[in-house]
């Protein structure tokens, strides 16, 4: 299949005359009189040279030119983890995002795209190559992409990383893309797309789908990125498989070996990463609750001794991430099938209902949510 539609997977996207002009980013500014001056950040000597390449790079890409633009903000780089890889070149748009009139355009709901994905019994992912250099900027809008660096004044005629646009821009663009199939046989999160299927032969035919889509609306994906024909697959830090859903490894790793937190920032941190996996924890918020005072302003001032109730409650936590649970998707198509049940409860002016799940071992509430339009003077509300 990557052969077949082997041009979807360049080794670099094309130079930018290649690239569509009916599709493009905008900038528009709260105050059109604003200006931004701020002095470049010192770049270190070992970096200089890596820096040299990649605008190199971009200049004969097209995607940036020299600019005499009045808006100037600063850039630095990143080393990557991979010291042979290039650094990652990073724009500081604060001041420009600042004074930009937001684009509202939504991205999906991570949870539906998995109540989707885990239908499947066999995946596919696409990871789109430098995505956002895949859109050009408005030809008015270009001078508020520029950028100082040790080697002068640039501008950026592609859409530049950074921006605070940018990821509504290319979500829009995706969804014109892939809307007829997206709910269906894919979804797509920003630069990431995922593919599934009940069997061999249809997964064959919705990858064609989806790389047809992609070929008609000029976009490309990485080939040393993408996974299709798999039995299991990552997503959105999310593990699917025929079991169900389950928490990325990864980030249950981190929570296992998180220290004792110092200060509110460390606990912030570390409830910020156990909610993401909440879903697969059961009564997490029965111990969260502990800790959760810590992270308030006043514990910024003076971080509280570190008592033996918060350690029940960070070992607890800990205990529940060991044993984590699995997500099983509900199918709708065969009710029958699934065990489900609706608990109700009623008021005098309101009625209220959630929807449960029994296995054949033991029960347990499920993830779903009733709809709450289901006529005047009732109300839904899920767990």
């Amino acid at each position: 299949m990557k052969t077949k539609f082997a041009d979807r997977f360049p080794e670099d996207i094309p130079h930018i005359d290649d690239l569509p002009s009916d599709v493009l980013h905008r900038i528009k500014l709260t105050d059109a009189n604003l200006t931004i001056s701020r002095r470049q950040y010192d770049c270190p000597k070992k970096y200089r040279e890596a820096w040299k390449v990649l605008l190199n790079q971009h200049l004969a890409a097209g995607r940036i030119r020299p600019s005499a633009s009045p808006y100037a903000s600063p850039s630095f780089l990143i080393p990557k983890a991979d010291p042979t890889a290039l650094p990652r070149w990073v724009n500081d748009y604060r001041i420009l995002n600042k004074h930009t009139v937001p684009d509202r355009h939504p991205l999906p709901k991570i949870s539906e795209i998995l109540a989707d994905c885990a239908k499947g019994k066999i995946w596919g992912k696409l990871d789109m190559t430098n995505s956002f250099f895949q859109t050009r900027v408005h030809p008015d809008d270009i001078p508020y992409t520029a950028v100082t660096t040790p080697f002068g004044l640039y501008e950026w005629l592609v859409m530049p990383q950074g921006g605070r646009n940018a990821p509504a821009t290319h979500q829009r663009r995706m969804f014109q893309a892939l809307r007829p199939l997206i709910g269906s046989i894919c979804h797509v999160y920003l630069d990431n797309i995922i593919i599934w299927s009940d069997s061999l032969e249809q997964h064959r035919i919705n990858v064609s789908k989806v790389l047809e889509a992609l070929r008609e609306h000029h976009l490309f994906a990485s080939l040393k990125k993408t996974t299709l024909f798999a039995t299991e697959i990552d997503f959105l830090g999310h593990h699917i498989s025929h079991k169900g859903i389950e928490a990325d490894p990864k980030k249950v790793e981190k929570i296992l070996n998180w220290p004792i937190p110092r200060s509110s920032t460390d606990v912030r941190a570390f409830l910020g990463l156990v909610r993401y996996v909440a879903d697969f924890l059961p009564h997490l918020a029965d111990h969260t609750a502990v800790l959760t005072p810590l992270t308030t302003k006043e514990a910024d001032k003076s971080f509280p001794p570190w008592s033996s109730a918060h350690q029940i409650a960070f070992d607890a936590i800990k205990q529940l991430v060991v044993s984590r649970d699995c997500l099983t998707t509900i199918d709708h198509d065969n009710p029958g099938d699934n065990k489900i049940f609706v608990a109700c409860d009623a008021s005098d002016r309101r009625t209220g209902a959630v929807l449960t799940w029994a296995p054949r071992r033991r029960p347990r509430a499920g993830c779903l949510r009733l709809d709450a339009a289901q006529g005047p003077g009732i109300e839904l509300s899920g767990p």
